[in-house]
């Protein structure tokens, strides 16, 4: 059994792939610098081929290209709907608050799309959809796009935010995780 993640190899996702490696889980990576560029046509076909080929159990859907992510889940959540042991956790963000309270920004709005997929397929299926929207995170692409903001979590504290929601039991429905630094909202 493994666990899949988009973006394995940066920032959040390799976090994650560290956290679930030392808990003894075989990692599936998709990353561009692993060959797997998740805008290119009919990737995430062959993404999820081989997370079944792989026997994967979780699909983490990390990196973010767009409305790519949102089409990633439709995809996962349609292969894996029908499987209550499966889980897909989807590493939305808080930006999306912000289309309504400052300003449109393509990024919120993207991340907008996926927030309401994850909660309109959340009632659809069996498989466990976790929708996580983190505020801003100490990531390269942080650093890029807003240099003078010191408002962010560090990896390793969104790694340990998405391994208590993984860690809960299945019986248990954990729809969205919203989790801002203090001040913020």
């Amino acid at each position: 059994m493994a666990v899949a993640i988009t973006g394995h190899t940066r920032g959040i996702g390799q976090g994650l792939a560290q956290a679930f490696a030392q808990r003894g889980e075989t990692v599936v990576g998709f990353s561009r610098s692993t060959g797997w560029d998740i805008t290119a046509a009919n990737t995430t076909q062959r993404m999820l081929e081989e997370v079944s080929r792989q026997n994967c159990h979780t699909l983490i859907l990390n990196a973010y290209a767009g409305f790519v992510q949102t089409n990633q889940l439709y995809a996962a959540f349609d292969l894996w709907k029908n499987f209550s042991d499966k889980t897909i956790i989807v590493l939305g963000s808080y930006a999306s608050h912000n289309i309504a309270v400052n300003r449109v920004h393509p990024y919120a709005v993207q991340k907008a799309a996926l927030d309401s997929a994850a909660n309109q397929l959340h009632k659809l299926g069996q498989c466990r959809l976790i929708n996580i929207r983190p505020g801003l995170v100490d990531t390269e692409r942080a650093d890029k796009h807003y240099p003078n903001d010191n408002k962010r979590m560090s990896v390793d504290t969104l790694v340990k935010i998405i391994l208590y929601a993984y860690d809960l039991p299945r019986d248990l429905l954990l729809q969205e995780l919203v989790v801002i630094p203090r001040g913020l909202g």
